[in-house]
């Protein structure tokens, strides 16, 4: 990621560096957390689980 500042950020589960799921865990590193929107065809319960935990 980018040292850049933003408010909103669109996220798919799979992608192919890095998923979703490593980028919401890198998120926690920044001081300020943009706003997430996950857009992902991925809508099993346990993907939901793990994106609120």
């Amino acid at each position: 990621m980018s040292a850049s500042s933003f408010d909103i950020l669109f996220l798919d589960l799979n992608m192919p560096v890095k998923d979703g799921y490593e980028t919401l865990k890198d998120l926690q590193s920044f001081s300020q957390i943009p706003a997430v929107i996950v857009v992902s065809g991925d809508i099993q319960p346990k993907a939901i689980e793990r994106l609120l935990i």
